[in-house]
């Protein structure tokens, strides 16, 4: 499925998208909405998610770090009954909207928070697109939950935006009852797409 043995990027002109690494749909916290959808309906949400993250999507935003790699949080912001199903996702300012499990460097010149309120991430004139391209990114490596909604979203606008989106297959996940359906069908999407990439976080290597 992974269409890349190995891949080597510039790092003066790529960054790391982490796409909605927020306590909703991430953190087994009380009011949090994917935990507490997953109590409703009595099916996984987490496990895949949360392993994901522990296991490949950390170890890779520290390497991308130490590399000196540009690093783009982007941080949904949705409206109260925006989403029927989680009324309550994502809302500012709430405990589920922050983010999860990082601490983005805001002191930096190579770490950055884009805001959103819809899937795709170059949206109302946030900043993304300017930061990008004020720093001649063109290849953006995309990892980040959920893979069969911003993650897609993400990778599909910025190829129409004209630049070269690579997924980290083993640093994208979604909600655990769809790890495989939804999820490996959207990794065998890419895949067999000629203009996107996808490799495992292990076989990205770094050049300055």
């Amino acid at each position: 499925m992974v269409n890349l043995e190995s891949i080597t990027v510039d790092t003066d002109n790529s960054a790391l998208i982490v796409v909605d690494l927020q306590k909703d749909f991430c953190a087994s916290e009380q009011g949090c909405a994917y935990f507490e959808r997953q109590l409703i309906e009595n099916r996984d949400g987490l496990t895949p998610i949360q392993k994901m993250i522990d296991n490949y999507l950390m170890p890779f935003i520290d390497k991308a770090r130490k590399s000196n790699l540009h690093i783009v949080y982007i941080q949904s912001i949705y409206k109260e009954g925006q989403f029927q199903d989680m009324p309550k996702l994502c809302l500012e300012g709430t405990r589920g909207w922050e983010l999860y499990k990082v601490n983005p460097d805001s002191q930096g010149q190579r770490e950055i928070v884009i805001h959103k309120d819809a899937h795709n991430p170059f949206n109302n004139g946030n900043g993304l697109e300017n930061f990008l391209n004020e720093n001649n990114i063109n290849t953006l490596l995309i990892s980040g939950v959920t893979t069969d909604n911003c993650v897609s979203a993400t990778t599909y606008v910025s190829l129409g935006r004209g630049y070269r989106p690579i997924v980290l297959a083993d640093c994208v996940a979604t909600a655990g009852y769809k790890i495989v359906t939804a999820h490996k069908q959207k990794l065998a999407e890419f895949a067999a797409h000629p203009d996107i990439g996808l490799v495992n976080s292990a076989d990205v290597h770094f050049k300055a």
